[in-house]
């Protein structure tokens, strides 16, 4: 005996499972318009819909289990719950590998001609990153920083830019902002074409760096803390490497922009890069982290220039 469901807002109806061949669809986290119901257990689907053959079909289908007429026993509701289990363990599994090449390779993409966006930022369009940036501004310029401006650039995402030098030496102090978050680092350049870059998020770390471009990150960390780390590192790239500070030839946008280019070029030149991204994001950012560059060369994890394994030409 059939009877229309008084919450079904269509033709399904409700009906004992052992009286029909009924198509039950596993919609995972999608609120459910009818039960099905008999002597021992019920089930859950949308009803939306019947097919042709008056089985009642779900629009969203993340999977299909067919239940044939006079057997719905544990046999079934062990399938019901491996096959959920299958859909929910691929998900898991399956959208993080697709999906980390997939918004790299966006990203990359959107970051082509980025350095062409690069513009000043006005107190209007960015109010609260500007206080933001006027805050951390009273510990730099206790530290010696001047301020040199704010900036914004498309990374694909808009980016406010604040930053400060130390001086007039190859030293700055950068603060990012995007979507009221932020992060910091300072960046020291070196000769011949040698980097340092000292920030608080592993997230920086995820791209790889020519070689004699080094990046290192500490969580959790203040302001005076990664100066700290900072000065130390340069210190044993000076004598482990033989790396020094050069006189500044560039200003704060041709510096900033010309190493983003460098690493964009870079990382796109590495064969298979989307895939490799994979290893990057859930490997390489883990294992980087909170390792200072001695940390790093002791591991092995970086060459510097005295090293006799050396190249200028190695890929990540």
């Amino acid at each position: 005996m059939q009877t229309r469901h008084p919450r079904c807002k269509t033709n399904a109806r409700r009906t004992e499972l052992g009286s029909t061949k009924i198509s039950v669809a596993l919609c995972l986290g999608v609120p459910n318009d009818l039960d099905f119901t008999d002597s021992r257990r019920s089930i859950l689907v949308v009803c939306d819909r019947r097919d042709a053959e008056d089985r009642v079909t779900c629009p969203v289908l993340c999977g299909d289990v067919s239940f044939e007429s006079g057997d719905p026993g544990l046999q079934q509701r062990e399938d019901v719950t491996m096959g959920a289990i299958a859909i929910l363990g691929a998900l898991i599994i399956g959208l993080p590998i697709v999906a980390v090449p997939v918004l790299l390779y966006v990203s990359m993409r959107g970051m082509a001609g980025a350095e062409k966006t690069f513009r000043p930022a006005s107190p209007q369009e960015f109010p609260d990153d500007y206080q933001v940036a006027a805050q951390t501004g009273q510990w730099a310029r206790s530290r010696g920083f001047r301020y040199l401006g704010s900036y914004a650039m498309n990374l694909p995402n808009l980016v406010f830019i604040a930053a400060w030098q130390l001086a007039e030496s190859p030293n700055f102090f950068c603060m990012y902002g995007v979507r009221n978050k932020y992060a910091y680092d300072f960046v020291t350049y070196l000769a011949p074409d040698r980097t340092l870059t000292t920030g608080n998020t592993r997230d920086g770390l995820m791209l790889p760096r020519r070689p004699g471009r080094y990046g290192q990150a500490f969580e959790n960390t203040d302001f005076d803390t990664m100066l700290r780390r900072h000065q130390e590192s340069l210190a044993y790239m000076q004598n482990a490497g033989r790396i020094a500070p050069r006189p500044v030839t560039k200003n704060f946008e041709e510096a900033f922009t010309g190493a983003l280019v460098d690493q964009l070029a870079y990382v796109r030149s590495i064969p298979l890069w989307p895939l490799r991204g994979l290893k990057w994001y859930y490997v390489d950012r883990s294992r980087f982290i909170n390792k200072s560059i001695e940390e790093q060369h002791r591991a092995r994890l970086i060459q510097l220039p005295g090293d006799l394994n050396w190249r200028e030409d190695a890929m990540a």
